[in-house]
């Protein structure tokens, strides 16, 4: 099974929340592709994730890790971009994904392939593709998930942290930083929370929007209050003055 979607969107986080209550005694597998996505550096990873001494080598490694499955098993393999990544020799990420389809076909468990939609386009269209055939034949048809979640995803999002959906109208906030020089200050920020959440997660993903929000309820909580909107856009503001968030739309006045 392939899941493809870009990146910070919540798939690493949907498939460990899957994984946990699923993972019965071992039935269930969760290993995340290596930086580079070699196969001497994915056979360690999976080994320690399955208890196997590393010290093992070679051929003894692969045997040993693949007579660790069986079919009553799933493994799910997260980054699987890795292996076909621009900035590393291709033909190393396809000894990854071929001993994969080895364990697939040798011991007839589950395995699910979690990349980005580089990956996508690299298996279907790239210039391993016709290699990446017999491993493409082997699959369902692939989860393609959404760039963005919809509205409703959003909305459950802000409830998850105490919010309800963002309002689509404008609200002002005083708040209250230290400048470059050390000294305190106060401003007053104009926001639409609804075109704060749109405009963040179009620029910079899901992923930074719950940073926002975590970041927002921790503001809530050191105050002793419940959280509003107001204290997410404190929250954006202390991010924005702090990193790359120029993708934002309605500044502070």
């Amino acid at each position: 099974m392939f899941i493809w979607g870009e990146s910070q969107i919540g798939k690493t986080t949907a498939l460990l929340a899957g994984y946990k209550p699923r993972h019965n005694h071992g039935e269930t597998v969760y290993v995340r592709m290596p930086t580079g996505g070699s196969l001497d550096s994915f056979l360690r990873e999976l080994a320690e994730v399955l208890g196997i001494p590393t010290g093992n080598r070679g051929e003894d490694l692969r045997r040993r890790i693949i007579s660790s499955f069986d079919d009553r098993m799933l493994l799910i393999v997260d980054e699987v971009h890795e292996c076909l990544s621009e900035h590393y020799s291709a033909k190393r990420g396809m000894r990854t994904l071929n001993f994969l389809r080895e364990i697939h076909d040798r011991r007839n468990c589950g395995i699910v392939l979690s990349a980005t939609n580089v990956f996508r386009d690299a298996m279907l269209r790239g210039p391993h593709a016709r290699n990446l055939r017999q491993l493409w034949l082997r699959g369902m048809t692939p989860l393609q998930l959404p760039d963005r979640p919809c509205k409703a995803d959003l909305d459950a999002f802000a409830r998850a942290y105490g919010l309800g959906p963002a309002p689509d109208e404008a609200s002002a906030v005083n708040v209250t930083f230290t400048d470059d020089g050390g000294e305190e200050r106060r401003q007053k920020v104009v926001q639409n929370p609804a075109g704060l959440q749109a405009a963040v997660i179009k620029e910079f993903g899901l992923g930074r929007w719950n940073m926002v929000l975590a970041e927002a309820s921790d503001y809530a909580r050191e105050r002793r209050k419940p959280i509003a909107w107001a204290a997410v856009i404190s929250a954006w503001h202390s991010f924005e003055r702090t990193s790359d968030f120029s993708g934002t739309e309605g500044g502070a006045v």
